[in-house]
């Protein structure tokens, strides 16, 4: 996926009102004291934009200023994109939220993983023992064929306890939208969130090529516990965009963003009124789980 914006960091018809002076000074303040090096605020009440602007910059030190198009790393707030794929094809029929994961990836029943089912990794119930093998591969491939061999947690009932995982289940999630829709992740939350919702800037993964298309415009993740501020190198298209990530590798500028939630306040229509996913499945995917399973879920 390639950015209109390629190249440019211009900002796109900021907004910025009076009443969010203080929120504005506080962000500077936060750059001062070395907690960021630059954030994005959008606001939407009522349908009405209130506020879209930023401040800082896309890298500590460079003077390359961060705007309101700036792709910024999403990290887990991805997980309710994925979710919402997961919930398209729910609605298509083509799965459901109770289906254990083996209906479709078969090879994920080794070492006694037969019993979890999708809803389980949504909501951290799985019991997925190490999510390390997630991060330490070199390939996609190799990632899901490590968690299809994984184990679970000794004496863990799906469903009965939660820990949170933030990444594994998500790539098994990322798998099943791929083996039943037939295309790739990318291109089924383009086709079927992304476009829809006119998120223009969001990508699922940037990867080296992405990142040179995206110049400046790209928003770079820091570490922030050593002053100055430092790009983290565990963060950078050559490491974390080798492969995407389902629940933590999107980008994404927080107007996008508020087009996104804006969409589930909206019972899962766009602005274009063009259906998304329905009211029903908003509210199953926005109920906190209980232990009555069969019925509720949660997204992360």
């Amino acid at each position: 996926m390639t950015s209109s914006n390629s190249n440019s960091n211009s900002e796109s018809n900021p907004v910025f009102g009076p009443a969010f002076q203080p929120v504005k000074d506080l962000l500077e303040q936060q750059i001062e004291d070395g907690l960021h090096p630059g954030a994005q605020i959008c606001v939407v009440k009522d349908g009405q934009l209130l506020a879209d602007f930023a401040v800082g910059e896309t890298v500590a030190g460079t003077g390359i200023p961060l705007t309101n198009n700036s792709a910024m790393p999403l990290f887990s707030s991805a997980k309710p994109i994925t979710a919402v794929a997961l919930g398209v094809l729910v609605e298509s029929g083509r799965l459901n939220f109770d289906d254990p994961v083996v209906t479709h990836i078969p090879e994920f029943a080794a070492n006694g993983k037969s019993a979890i089912q999708i809803k389980h990794l949504m909501n951290h119930t799985s019991g997925l023992a190490d999510d390390a093998l997630a991060d330490g591969g070199t390939n996609r491939v190799e990632v899901i064929t490590r968690l299809n061999n994984s184990e679970t947690v000794d004496d863990w009932i799906p469903g009965e306890r939660s820990a949170y995982l933030p990444t594994a289940g998500w790539h098994i999630l990322g798998e099943v939208i791929e083996r039943v829709s037939g295309t790739s992740f990318e291109s089924f939350v383009q086709s079927f969130i992304l476009d829809p919702l006119e998120m223009v800037n969001t990508y699922p993964n940037v990867d080296p090529e992405l990142a040179q298309q995206l110049g400046d415009q790209r928003a770079t993740m820091h570490d922030s516990r050593r002053l100055p501020n430092t790009v983290n190198p565990a963060y950078t298209p050559e490491h974390l965009g080798r492969f995407v990530r389902p629940g933590s590798s999107f980008h994404v500028s927080a107007h996008d963003m508020v087009k996104f939630y804006s969409m589930l306040l909206n019972g899962g229509a766009a602005q274009s009124d063009e259906q998304i996913i329905s009211p029903d499945t908003v509210a199953t995917l926005t109920t906190a789980s209980t232990a009555d399973f069969s019925t509720r879920h949660t997204v992360s």
